[in-house]
Formats: structure tokens, C-alpha cells, sequence
């Protein structure tokens, strides 16, 4: 079938980026983004071919209007945040994947790929952790619960003549994310970034132009249908290590501050327990998934995407933080150090 592949998500993070990359490869694409405008480094693609949506996917009519007439589908938004109702999660994470996915395939599509997490396999020591496990299950937190459900809906839809594939991200960075890499670069200039607990544990991280290149292989990969697939860079490092290099990209003086696990698990519980009673929908400043996540081992294993879909890192996290670093400041107009 002839027609667009269609990102949604595309005014996010990871669903802009992916969009940039496939028209720079000459892909077709129309892309759904859900705010009232698309943000500028969007709306700048349609120069170059581009079709921009605005989209609801909150409704089968919504859904319809969007997938019509598309061969493929890269499902990229979510709701994507540490901090959350369940029933917000599952509306915008599992409601809207499985609505998506049957438009899609009502339009005659012939592939889904849904942006998966690598939090569907739990809080506790990964060591090289790939598809096989360990899960450390029931998940505690709302976001891994709902991208878990919408995995295993979306991959039992797979059928001959609709391929269904889930490529699980780990953490991404890279220039232009304002929820996570921004943030760590805002926080450190202002010396307010560090680790928690003795910050030797290591995460795995993955560039944005990594991840995309990953999910434009689960487009075209024949052997990607019926799989999920843990994504992440070559390299991790330790929290501390970490919380260094971001002090060193940002130009910050100072030294990264350290937070006792103890701490910071009481901290976010009570400022957590503070949100919900004023009724808050912006997030806390420190919650009980950040800290979970940032006081284990949280090291994954590519080794299945890299054999059957060709996924090849490319970027040092390094080199990607500096590059990130570099689109910050001209982002936030800090200019050059």
C-alpha cells in the first residue's frame, strides 16, 4: 500500500525528532501533533514535504480522520511523566495506543510501532537486563503500569497483513528536550543538580538520534512484528559520573549536590502526599519514580534490536550531552561559554 507513515506525537520530543529523520531519508510522513499549534521546529518540516495534523486521539472519529489513507504508524505520544493519576495514564497511554492502532489497521496500514518504555520491567538491579527479564513486578508507578499494558495489547494485534512491534526506550536525551535533558542543564547551572544516594549505580541512556534510527528500523525490519524490543545506547555510567559531566556541559561552577536515599524517598513521598491533597496537576519536584529509578543498577542490553533490526548506537554519552548542552544554550539564548 502506497501513503504516508504516520507519527503521532510528532510536537513531542522523541515524535518531532523521528519525524525530522524520516523526511530526511524521503519518507513520506504526516505528522499528529495534539497542542492548539505546532511548535516551530514542526511546523518548519512541512517546507520540505511534510503534512502537518492536528489530532484527537482521545476518540474513534479522531483516530479515523488521522490514519486515513497511511501505510504505517509510529505511535510516539503518550503521556510520557514520573507523576500521574492511573486513569490519566491509561486514557492517554493504552486507550489511545489501541485506538490508534485498530484506525490504522481499519485504513488498511500495514505496520504499528509503538514507542515502548524500559520501566515495563521494574525498579530493581538490571545488570545487563534484555527481553528475557528480570521483571520486578507488580510495576509501583502508573507510567510503567500503562505503557505495559498498551505493549501487550498492541503486540497481540499482530497478524499477517498488520505487523505490531514495540520498540522500549530507555532514557532519552539530546538537544531539544526540554522534560529531562534541559532540566538537567537548567538545574546544574543554578547548582541544584546531583545524585541520590551513594551515586555509584549506572543507567543506561539513549540518544534521541539513536532512538530514531531504532524505530525506523522497526518500520522496515521484517523481523520486528510480534516483538518488543529493549533499545538503549552502548554505554552507561554511574549517577555521579553523570551528575558531573552535566555540571562540566552546562558551564556551571560549583559541585553536584548528593541527596541520602533515605532522604529523598521521604522527601517525595510527602511532597507527593502535598500535590494530591491541593488537588496539584504539575508535578512535584521530586517523586517516588525519579528516586526509584535513579538508586538502582539500570543497565540494559541491546543485543536483540542490534541482531534483528540492525540498531547501531552511534552517539557517546559524552559527545551527545555536550551537543545537547550546545542547543541549550542557544534554546535559552545563554549564547556561548
Amino acid at each position: 500500500m502506497k501513503g504516508p507513515v504516520l507519527v503521532t506525537g510528532a510536537s513531542g520530543f522523541v515524535g518531532g525528532a523521528l519525524v525530522a529523520l524520516l523526511a530526511r531519508r524521503g519518507v513520506a510522513v504526516r505528522a499528529a501533533y495534539r497542542r492548539a499549534e505546532a511548535p516551530p521546529r514542526l511546523a518548519a518540516l512541512a517546507a520540505s514535504g511534510v503534512e502537518l495534523v492536528r489530532a484527537d486521539l482521545s476518540t474513534e472519529e479522531g483516530a479515523a480522520r488521522v490514519a486515513s489513507g497511511v501505510r504505517a504508524c509510529v505511535h510516539a505520544a503518550a503521556l510520557a511523566s514520573d507523576w500521574g493519576s492511573d486513569a490519566a495514564f491509561r486514557a492517554a497511554n493504552v486507550d489511545a495506543a489501541i485506538r490508534t492502532a485498530r484506525a490504522v489497521e481499519a485504513a488498511g496500514g500495514s505496520r504499528f510501532v509503538l514507542v515502548g518504555s524500559i520501566s515495563v520491567h521494574g525498579f530493581g538491579p538490571h545488570r545487563g537486563s534484555d527481553e528475557s527479564g528480570p521483571w520486578y513486578h507488580p510495576l509501583r508507578h502508573a507510567y510503567a503500569r500503562s505503557k505495559l499494558e498498551a505493549e501487550r495489547a498492541v503486540l497481540a494485534m499482530d497478524r499477517k497483513g498488520f505487523e505490531t512491534s514495540c520498540v522500549r526506550l530507555g532514557w532519552v536525551y539530546g538537544p531539544g528536550d526540554e522534560g529531562s535533558t534541559y532540566r538537567m542543564l537548567d538545574a546544574a547551572k543554578a547548582g541544584h543538580f546531583g545524585w541520590i544516594g551513594d551515586g555509584g549505580n549506572r543507567t543506561s541512556m539513549i540518544h534521541v538520534d539513536d532512538a530514531c534510527s531504532a524505530l525506523a528500523a522497526a518500520l522496515d525490519s521484517p523481523e520486528a512484528h510480534g516483538r518488543a524490543f529493549d533499545t538503549v545506547g552502548d554505554e552507561s555510567i554511574a549517577w555521579r559520573e553523570l551528575a558531573a559531566l552535566v555540571y562540566e556541559a552546562a558551564g556551571a561552577t560549583g559541585r553536584p549536590m548528593r541527596l541520602p536515599a533515605p532522604i529523598a524517598r521521604l522527601a517525595a513521598s510527602a511532597l507527593e502526599a502535598a500535590c494530591r491533597f491541593v488537588g496539584s496537576k504539575k508535578e512535584p519536584a521530586l517523586t517516588r519514580y525519579r528516586v526509584d529509578r535513579s538508586t538502582v543498577e539500570y543497565v540494559f542490553d541491546s543485543s536483540l534490536a542490534k541482531r534483528l533490526l540492525g540498531f547501531a548506537p552511534a552517539r557517546g554519552i559524552r559527545e551527545g550531552l555536550f551537543e545537547a548542552a550546545a542547543a541549550w544554550r542557544r534554546d535559552r539564548g545563554l549564547g556561548v561559554e
